[in-house]
């Protein structure tokens, strides 16, 4: 891209205020509710990369940019990602139905009940409710402001899925379904992994 277009590289770092080190996906805990409430909802600074906002991208340029890819991925090579992407959604597809999520789920709501909140969501995943912030947030537009009854919720939500292993029996769960999809595609999978040493 040198000589082409001013082009910042995305960092490894820049994800939400919550989110798993290791595996990337946003949770909650208790000292994050009560430093941000539900962190996605909080404005961030924006970060300084990808192509700065004043410049214009030409139909000529954006060409110029995917035979600069072109180039990039015959150098580099591309990372057999399909097989992969398989696994992790096999892992997703094991929460379904699971007697063990559908438990901790439960536990979760149960823990939850003396918040007094109208409309608890089913599930901790679509916390908070409109009863907490006066517009879902969304994470390419945020900006909701934090308000005491937020942190409240937060706080208490940390806690219960904290008190029933939300985060544990979902990932326990995943890692079963990855496992039962490695073990079902096992000379692909050692293949695609090799594919990766090399790339």
């Amino acid at each position: 891209m040198n000589g082409v277009v001013q082009y910042t590289p995305k960092s490894p770092d820049s994800r939400w205020d919550g989110a798993d080190p290791r595996t990337g996906q946003w949770t909650l805990d208790e000292a994050t509710a009560q430093a941000s409430g539900y962190p996605f909802l909080r404005e961030r600074p924006p970060a300084a990369e990808g192509i700065p906002a004043d410049v214009v991208v030409t139909d000529a340029l954006q060409k110029t940019m995917a035979s600069c890819a072109a180039k990039a991925n015959e150098r580099v090579g591309k990372a057999p990602e399909r097989l992969l992407n398989d696994i992790e959604t096999a892992g997703w597809n094991a929460l379904d139905g699971a007697p063990e999520a559908k438990k901790a789920i439960a536990d979760w709501r149960t823990c939850m009940a003396p918040v007094g909140l109208v409309d608890l969501p089913a599930d901790p995943s679509d916390m908070p409710p409109t009863s907490v912030v006066a517009r879902p947030g969304q994470a390419d537009n945020p900006g909701v402001p934090l308000t005491n009854q937020e942190r409240t919720v937060a706080v208490a939500d940390a806690r219960c899925r904290a008190q029933v292993d939300y985060y544990g029996t979902e990932l326990r769960l995943r890692a079963q379904g990855e496992l039962t999809a490695i073990g079902a595609n096992l000379k692909e999978f050692e293949a695609a992994r090799a594919g990766y040493q090399e790339h």
